[in-house]
């Protein structure tokens, strides 16, 4: 990866960068030194605060603190950051109490803005997902089969997490800015 933040930095070339280790804070000074020639976004993805849930929905990624406090640290040097509450996942991740901690400690944190979503399962995703499900949580089959009777979760559940999501942007003052990162001076074919 340094190589490759030196190569940015030489052409002047804008970045978004999503993980979900801090591993990326060994390079935070090359990536400081690309966001005073270009545009810089951080981004991380976090399903769940809850640690139990996570060590079982993503048991090789640092814990969600250790990534919004990732974040902090390149939001306290400027770079725009972004938490990507990704996927929801209804009946495990979509606590109320837990997704307004996620954007307490979010703005509290300083980081630029969430993204959310609800999830998906497209493909072979859903057996997978299923198979989990029966693994670790089997008592709630029954209601996400209501849920999810196509790869997408009912309108009304999402209609409805929506509208929650909506007053947390509103008191939190957390709203959905992301856009591509630009250059900062025009880049042109042959430089």
């Amino acid at each position: 990866m340094p190589e490759v933040l030196k190569v940015f930095i030489k052409h002047e070339n804008p970045v978004t960068i999503t993980t979900k280790s801090t591993l990326i804070l060994r390079d935070i000074e090359l990536i400081q030194k690309l966001n005073e020639v270009a545009e810089v976004s951080i981004g991380t993805s976090i399903s769940t605060i809850n640690e139990s849930i996570r060590k079982k929905v993503e048991p090789g990624a640092v814990s969600a603190i250790e990534r919004l406090k990732m974040l902090q640290k390149f939001s306290e040097l400027g770079i725009r950051t972004t938490v990507l509450l990704m996927p929801i996942i209804p009946l495990l991740t979509d606590n109320r109490g837990e997704l307004e901690e996620i954007f307490r400690t979010t703005k509290e944190f300083g980081i630029g803005s969430i993204l959310t979503w609800p999830l998906h399962l497209r493909g072979s995703t859903r057996k997978k997902f299923y198979s989990f499900l029966k693994e670790s949580y089997p008592e709630v089959i029954p209601k996400f089969n209501k849920l999810y009777k196509t790869s997408n979760v009912s309108k009304t559940y999402h209609k409805g997490l929506n509208h929650f999501i909506s007053e947390l942007r509103k008191k939190y003052e957390l709203f959905e800015h992301y856009s591509q990162p630009k250059p900062r001076r025009k880049l042109t074919l042959f430089e």
